[in-house]
């Protein structure tokens, strides 16, 4: 559910809830049914259209999650957001656009605690096709770096 407060900033809030069947990657013990739940704010800032920012946080727990120890874990909290910046010189009408992205998760599990920023690139070559590249620094688990670089498109 989301809201605009003006033209320039929304807000909102999601939730999802259910449960989901899932088989023991190990194979020794049976399956396990996990109920997870997931809810978070939103937001939107709009800066004359030319620098967007879009917030998002989110809470999720899980009541049996499994662990790369080989073990379920009972009741496991996870949290995490992200934050992107887009700018596009032109508004909605630029050819390119740059955007900027960080990442981050915490759990009980620490294997599944992840922080990164993404530095990416874009020109649009026609409405329905452009060319990116993009440039990750995965901070944690393990420092590493990535670059990707291709063409999107759609028909």
């Amino acid at each position: 559910v989301t809201q605009s407060l003006g033209e320039n900033v929304s807000i909102g809030f999601f939730g999802y809830s259910g449960k989901e069947l899932s088989n023991d990657p190990v194979g020794i013990q049976e399956e396990v049914l996990n109920h997870f739940t997931m809810y978070g704010p939103d937001l939107a800032l709009n800066f004359s259209d030319k620098f967007v920012l879009n917030l998002q946080y989110l809470w999720r727990t899980d009541s049996r999650l499994y662990s790369y120890t080989g073990d379920y874990m009972t009741n496991t909290d996870t949290q995490g957001g992200f934050a992107e910046l887009i700018f596009s010189p032109e508004g909605d009408r630029s050819k390119w656009y740059l955007t900027g992205l960080a990442n981050y998760v915490g759990s009980d599990d620490n294997m599944l605690d992840y922080t990164s920023a993404t530095f990416h690139a874009g020109y649009l070559l026609r409405r329905n096709m452009r060319v990116v590249t993009e440039f990750t620094r995965v901070i944690e688990p393990v420092s590493y770096g990535k670059i990707s670089a291709g063409f999107i498109t759609a028909f």
